[in-house]
């Protein structure tokens, strides 16, 4: 409060000693001088965050200054202001009404030099599409600048604007019909890397490789309007069959201002009043909802057992750094003999030296391990989409098992249960191969971390189902 009436004896002191000049009464340009100028900048952005800069040129010796910046809050909604040019500190801020900004500032010790650089920035959050304004004004604070002598002048002022575009969508839905049976999920939060999902983000809801829901932020998710943002799972689309109940369903993120596609959240069904579905595949019945909260990661991670003697490995994480060093580092010790891919291609030890044949880990390979003792590997990276297709070649190759979660072989490689596959084994020899007419499994699951040896007698593309 003192420092606000200082301010203003200040400014009314400075009044007294000027004339009239350029449509403020009592104050005058500068003279002899580049004439100082404040400029909020115009930028284009989609809805969400929006960072418009204001610049500042030609100050000397800025003392103080107080101003009103007026704003589209049909549009716009006031986050804060940052980043202030070096040395303007103790700014007070205030925001009388939606759609106004007031600013006043006076230097403690000295004045500051700005002869071409960043004023400030003002944040907000875009909310809506079309072009708002942002502009100076003296209502309800006077717009005023002085120097640190006291001798107030008058600055070019250029008005801003934020062109709001709106985003193509990402995640493309066809629709479904509403006569069917639907499950609504209703969206309480919703995160990535612990940082809350933003207007023009998306969300959608998969079964297997079929998009049977979507559904694009238009603010951010909290648990007091969880009821007016949710995601529609249809039992029927518009052009054939959504969900199947009892089959696990898949949550995507798509986050528009780093146009990333994320997966696999930790998904938290909520039941605050004791008739919401809270279960970990697509439900049986019409109106059935949940309250869910998704928290998405761009990183995550496997661990993977070794054990001693000979295995076939793999991994449904990509690596953050692929390089086959890296991946086994924690395990580049004595208990490690070698690792050898498809090619016969090694990861080992010569002399004193770890030598890497292989290059890189391929997520849609396995490869062999030697270990002369018991370890383990985490590996962390984004996780790879379970139904993604792999590619195989005539002859032998180590593959490997996206899914998170362990599958009947024969339902696991279903896709290659044909005249082109000759056998599929497993590290423990246990072979799924036909006898006769039949297809005999003597693997039994197939497990997370496991790689496995396919001998194809032709090209096929082994692609893994949706889990159920």
């Amino acid at each position: 409060m003192k420092k606000l009436l200082l301010i203003g004896i200040f400014f009314s002191f400075c009044l007294l000693g000027f004339s009239q000049g350029n449509g403020t009464p009592g104050m005058k340009k500068q003279t002899g001088l580049l004439v100082p100028t404040v400029t909020i900048q115009t930028v284009t952005a989609s809805p969400g965050a929006v960072v418009l800069p204001v610049h500042a040129s030609n100050f000397v010796n800025l003392g103080a200054f107080q101003f009103t910046i007026l704003y589209d809050a049909s549009k716009l909604t006031y986050n804060n202001i940052s980043n202030w040019h070096t040395g303007i500190i103790g700014v007070t801020i205030g925001t009388p009404a939606p759609g106004q900004i007031t600013v006043v500032w006076a230097a403690d010790a000295q004045g500051i030099d700005i002869m071409d650089s960043t004023f400030f920035k003002i944040n907000f959050t875009a909310t809506t599409t079309g072009t708002a304004t942002v502009t100076w004004n003296d209502d309800p604070t006077l717009r005023e600048f002085a120097d640190f002598g006291g001798n107030v002048f008058v600055p070019d002022y250029v008005d801003g604007a934020v062109h709001i575009q709106s985003v193509p969508t990402h995640f493309a839905f066809e629709g479904g019909n509403p006569a069917d049976p639907v499950w609504t999920i209703y969206l309480s939060e919703a995160t990535l890397d612990g940082v809350a999902l933003q207007p023009s983000d998306e969300i959608a809801i998969f079964d297997g490789s079929v998009m049977v829901g979507a559904f694009k932020l238009t603010e951010v998710l909290t648990p007091d309007n969880w009821s007016n943002n949710f995601v529609t799972a249809f039992r029927t689309l518009t052009n054939g069959s959504g969900y199947t109940p009892g089959h696990t369903y898949t949550f995507k993120a798509w986050d528009a201002s780093a146009q990333l596609e994320v997966s696999n959240p930790a998904v938290t069904l909520l039941n605050p009043y004791g008739d919401a579905y809270t279960g970990t595949t697509f439900p049986d019945g019409d109106g059935i909802y949940s309250i869910a909260n998704l928290l998405y990661a761009t990183t995550v991670s496997q661990t993977i057992n070794l054990n001693t003697g000979f295995q076939f490995i793999s991994s449904h994480v990509i690596p953050t750094n692929p390089l086959m060093t890296v991946v086994m580092a924690d395990i580049l010790n004595n208990n490690l003999a070698f690792v050898r891919n498809s090619t016969g291609s090694m990861l080992r030890k010569v002399g004193p030296n770890w030598v890497n044949n292989i290059g890189n880990w391929a997520v849609a390979e396995g490869y062999l391990v030697k270990m002369n003792a018991p370890d383990d590997i985490t590996i962390q990276g984004t996780a790879v989409d379970p139904v993604s297709p792999i590619n195989l070649n005539t002859g032998f190759q180590f593959v490997s098992y996206y899914p998170a979660t362990s599958m009947d072989a024969l339902t696991a490689f279903a896709s290659i249960i044909n005249n082109n596959l000759s056998f599929i084994r497993s590290s423990s020899g246990a072979m799924l191969r036909k006898i006769g007419p039949n297809w005999v499994n003597g693997i039994g699951n197939a497990n997370p971390g496991e790689g496995y040896l396919i001998k194809m007698n032709a090209p096929g593309v082994l692609a893994y189902p949706a889990a159920k």
